[in-house]
């Protein structure tokens, strides 16, 4: 008989007293016979993901054709795992999914999943520890291991060098100790974009730190050089700026060589979130911020069947954040404009950054960047494949992968922590013996060098394999188009990108990039999603205030909210929320209940169920 936690449970960890169901399987659960593989909808899919996962089971009954278990690929819609762990019907042996998804579910059946440091298979050698690190999770104040790393996608900052020498070349004309750019971008092979007319007028001045950063540009030895300029946020405003003044009081723009919807922006940043998580990694020197054990210098904790939000001590990450984006909206200089500005697809006046909204009718950074109207966009190695031109952009804008410079995620001291993250592959105990071997051997084969190549190459994530990053491996051969890999019909197709090129050299540089990842909470999405996201992303870029993100160096009301109307559905509100969905009978005790004060509060002291 099966032991699962009740209903309730599927949604809450329970403080002091767990009911439990005892549920008989049912004759469906006895009639799998075979391995299933399933694709948690909770993780998020398209029909390429889905594509590439079918082939590597295909391949595998295949290899293993007299085998009388097979393995089988589910694509259930939402909720399949959480439905079953309630029913008691029969539960997948393997999953892909991500550590928050397996916390929760490991609340309902803990003597059900499956511990997968003991299934881990001899072929998964993995490139960096933080890949480890994403599936350990913090149980009974232990770390286990319950995902297994596959597919990896990183967050990075693509940078237009066509558009970065022109804004340079422009700037030097102001400067009377730089005569003439330096190695870097003095190079022949970046061609100078022409989004600008040629000349400042006589009374251009530059002001602020433009001077000095412009001249470190112009100077730049190696791309390192332009590195350290860019990876700092107040020298990315600083540019934003610059390039805000050129069209807004100097009308400098060539606007005839835009196309239709195209639009400038300084920066881009699809995941503001991501970009707050870095800030946090670089302020504790970590490859891992943990959140399911005391960590008062980090946003939140869940532990001990608390979910507490550090008002007092884990602020630092997001201020910084704020003061980037404060730092924005003060060089943008009007009071009465929100720093995102007109979204309308017939404006083609420039903002200083752009983020994806809900609503938005283009969805990534990527697009206004292969316009080659954008100077830096972050977004996710998964989708590097769309930051160059199409055909129908003006070819003096046009931005080919080799006009693209790849490096981390800019932050406040700039020392290049950049997130990772991507679903990994868990499990359940399988129900028999022999399932569980048939499972153990196909793990082995779904993780192995030559599999997770396959599936990066024609997916876009980035394997998690060592051996995938040698510059002899198949994988790297297909990056830099040395050779080609076949697809499902067995004809060869070109996959070659430089940026990915790029990054997998940052990953083999050492200790010049930091990699991290947050440990999976059941109240981490709910802070991604409704916090970071819907507060400061899809709200606070909207307010037209002067001091929207910072004042006097502290979070505003913006943030925290208040009583107003306006402001109600903001951070404290938010955190609220995210507490009551994830269980209903959970009650809020605020230890200091002062929202425009940093102190400590813990949000939750949780009731028996």
């Amino acid at each position: 008989m099966k032991k699962l936690v009740s209903i309730l449970a599927t949604i809450a960890i329970s403080a002091s007293s767990t009911s439990y169901v005892l549920a008989c399987p049912s004759s469906k659960a006895n009639e799998v016979k075979d391995v299933v593989f399933m694709f948690d909808a909770a993780a998020g899919t398209n029909a390429n993901i889905q594509k590439q996962y079918k082939k590597i089971v295909d391949d595998f009954n295949a290899a293993n054709a007299d085998s009388s278990i097979k393995v089988t690929l589910e694509t259930p819609t939402a909720g399949a795992i959480s439905g079953a762990l309630a029913s008691g019907e029969s539960l997948p042996d393997l999953y892909v999914t991500y550590p928050d998804n397996v916390v929760k579910y490991l609340a309902s059946a803990p003597d059900e999943a499956l511990d997968m440091s003991t299934v881990m298979p001899s072929t998964l050698k993995p490139k960096l520890q933080s890949f480890m690190n994403e599936g350990k999770l913090t149980v009974d104040g232990k770390e286990k291991q319950l995902v297994l790393p596959m597919a990896k996608s990183f967050d990075f900052s693509a940078v237009n060098l066509r558009l970065l020498k022109e804004l340079t070349t422009m700037a030097i004309t102001k400067i009377s100790s730089v005569s003439k750019l330096g190695d870097y971008l003095g190079n022949s092979n970046i061609v100078v974009s022409d989004l600008y007319k040629n000349e400042l007028p006589e009374n251009f001045k530059l002001v602020g730190d433009e001077e000095k950063i412009f001249t470190s540009l112009a100077n730049a030895k190696n791309q390192d050089d332009v590195k350290k300029v860019l990876l700092l946020n107040s020298n990315l405003a600083t540019i934003s700026g610059f390039m805000y003044r050129l069209d807004r009081e100097y009308k400098l723009v060539n606007a005839d060589k835009m196309g239709t919807g195209s639009k400038i922006y300084g920066l881009g940043i699809d995941s503001l979130s991501n970009k707050v998580f870095s800030e946090y990694a670089e302020l504790l020197k970590t490859d891992s911020i943990k959140t399911l054990s005391e960590n008062k210098d980090f946003l939140y904790n869940y532990y001990d069947n608390k979910f507490s939000v550090n008002k007092s001590t884990g602020l630092g990450g997001l201020q910084n954040e704020m003061k980037f984006l404060q730092q924005l909206k003060d060089l943008q200089g009007k009071d009465s404009a929100s720093l995102r500005g007109d979204t309308t697809l017939d404006s083609k006046d420039t903002e200083m950054l752009y983020v994806p909204t809900l609503t938005g009718k283009k969805k990534y950074s990527s697009d206004f960047f292969a316009a080659g109207t954008m100077l830096l966009a972050s977004g996710s190695t998964a989708g590097s494949f769309y930051y160059k031109s199409g055909n129908k952009v003006n070819k003096d804008l046009k931005v080919t992968f080799d006009d693209v410079l790849v490096m981390g995620t800019p932050t406040d001291k700039g020392e290049a922590y950049t997130a990772q993250q991507g679903p990994g592959i868990a499990g359940f105990k399988s129900s028999s013996e022999d399932k569980q071997k048939v499972a153990n051997k196909f793990l082995e084969y779904l993780l192995s060098p030559e599999k997770q190549a396959y599936f990066g190459i024609f997916t876009g994530y980035l394997p998690s394999n060592e051996e995938n990053y040698a510059s002899d491996s198949d994988y790297v051969k297909w990056i830099k188009g040395e050779t080609k890999p076949k697809d499902e019909n067995g004809k060869e197709q070109s996959r070659s990108n430089p940026l990915l090129k790029q990054y997998i050299d940052m990953v083999n540089s050492g200790d010049a990039n930091h990699f991290f990842t947050v440990e999976g909470s059941p109240l981490g999405n709910g802070v991604r999603s409704d916090v970071l996201t819907s507060v400061i992303q899809n709200k606070m870029m909207d307010d037209k205030a002067k001091d929207v993100f910072l004042k006097d160096s502290n979070l505003t009301d913006y943030f925290w909210g208040n009583d107003s109307t306006e402001l109600k559905t903001r951070a404290t509100y938010a955190f609220n929320s995210i507490l009551t969905d994830y269980d209903p009978n959970g009650s809020v005790t605020y230890k200091a209940q002062l929202p425009s004060v940093l102190k400590e509060v813990n949000l939750l002291d949780r009731k028996e169920d």
